[in-house]
């Protein structure tokens, strides 16, 4: 085996190139200088018979309407149209997405091949390293595509992001067209588990969670907040309170929201951020200790933090952390299975006389009184923090209400109001 060296020697950056023959048998380590490029050419005592092939080819995306660059608009599907020509029969195909966005919004998208959801999207190219040395977050979003939902010639690639801002930069999908199957079917969706492991688990099922104590409401994967999980509902009815409990490949299980469509995941190890239903792949972040607390009672640890998820009894309509030190009474959650699609009640439907809640303005500078309007007497109104901590509460009056913002600093707060979905608001 010959190994050819190429890299920078001294400190006036001249190359130095280094060929050299290492020996008869293969190399199990090699090491690799800074900046350093190395090629290692193998000769064979016999000849090798190549008898099938590996052929790849990448396919770029045009627009049904403009080109690039495409803004990201909130919750709209954003369509793309990708000619492959001949759909192979063996081999795998990889959705190539850029995207540049600021560093605070959704990096992964919902996917959509030829109207198949597809649940396999990889974190972006280079995220172990991180990107806080750039202005704003600019990289390529891989996703795996099974090749029984491809079509020959064209392909409809739809992309949702659940928050508007940034673009879309290029899409590509790379195909490897192979003469054998020697891969599998790659990036086909996982089997839902089937039910009952021996553990009491309810593996396969769909779940609601309540807070044990407090206000005693449901956790809910909240669109409007990049699915951020809070507790803040009375009933379990919709898919945005239903939970799947599937088994995580590293041990442990994962929950699936069945509205957002994604898992639950810690984000690294800030028990600061919100626990949110955005993971596309059940990874560490996704990966949870499911702790029975008795008869219809749970404990979740994320067993990449080793912290409790948590949702504080004093406080209503709180957000979820992952900031429990141990499973006591704040990290005891109620759980029940329900059906996995929502309950059709059969009765004469409430009518509500209720008008929308109004919140304005939007932003709203420093000191300046934020308007509730249409708000019912004595509902809780809390203010919090984009850390979840309460920073304001006050009683509603009948009609509009008013929050006071003086001693509040810049930034993102929400707005909690009893039986709403929390509304984002922005003191400058």
């Amino acid at each position: 085996m010959y190994k050819k060296s190429i890299y920078f020697a001294d400190a006036n950056g001249n190359p130095f190139y280094s060929p050299r023959f290492v020996g008869t048998n293969k190399a199990s380590t090699m090491t690799i200088g800074s900046e350093a490029t190395m090629v290692l050419r193998y000769h064979f005592k016999n000849n090798i018979n190549v008898n099938q092939t590996s052929n790849e080819t990448k396919h770029y995306a045009t627009r049904n309407a403009a080109s690039y660059l495409e803004y990201i608009e909130a919750n709209q599907n954003q369509n793309f149209n990708i000619n492959i020509g001949n759909k192979p029969q063996f081999g795998e195909a990889t959705l190539r997405i850029g995207v540049g966005r600021a560093h605070n919004l959704q990096k992964l998208p919902r996917v959509f091949v030829n109207g198949t959801e597809i649940n396999s999207a990889k974190q972006w190219r280079g995220s172990g390293v991180g990107q806080g040395f750039r202005e704003r977050f600019h990289s390529i979003v891989e996703v795996d595509v099974p090749l029984s939902v491809l079509k020959a010639n064209g392909n409809n690639v739809s992309v949702r992001f659940p928050d508007a801002g940034g673009f879309i930069t290029s899409m590509a999908l790379q195909v490897f067209r192979m003469t054998a199957n020697i891969r599998g079917n790659v990036g086909a969706a996982p089997s839902t588990p089937t039910t009952g492991n021996g553990s009491g688990i309810p593996i396969g099922q769909v779940i609601s969670l309540q807070k044990s104590g407090g206000d005693l409401k449901y956790l809910s994967a909240v669109a409007e907040l990049n699915n951020d999980i809070y507790a803040n509902q009375s009933q379990a009815l919709g898919n945005r309170q239903k939970f799947r409990v599937v088994n995580h490949p590293d041990g442990g299980i994962a929950l699936y929201n069945l509205n957002a469509q994604r898992y639950l995941q810690v984000n690294g190890n800030n028990q600061n951020v919100i626990v949110g239903a955005r993971g596309a792949q059940t990874k560490g972040w996704e990966r949870f200790e499911w702790k029975s607390k008795g008869a219809g009672k749970v404990a979740f640890k994320s067993l990449h933090t080793g912290k409790w998820l948590q949702a504080p009894h004093n406080q209503n309509n709180t957000a979820v952390f992952p900031r429990g030190n141990a499973d006591q009474g704040w990290e005891t959650f109620n759980w029940k299975v329900v059906p996995a699609s929502a309950n059709k009640i059969l009765a004469t439907p409430t009518i509500s006389t209720q008008a929308k809640i109004l919140i304005y303005p939007n932003p709203v500078d420093a000191g300046q009184k934020i308007t509730v309007a249409n708000t019912i007497e004595n509902t809780t109104i809390n203010v919090l923090d984009v850390s979840g901590n309460l920073v304001n509460s006050i009683k509603a009056t009948q009609g509009i209400s008013f929050i006071e913002t003086t001693g509040l600093t810049a930034g993102i707060y929400f707005i909690n109001i009893e039986g709403e979905e929390p509304k984002r608001i922005v003191i400058r």
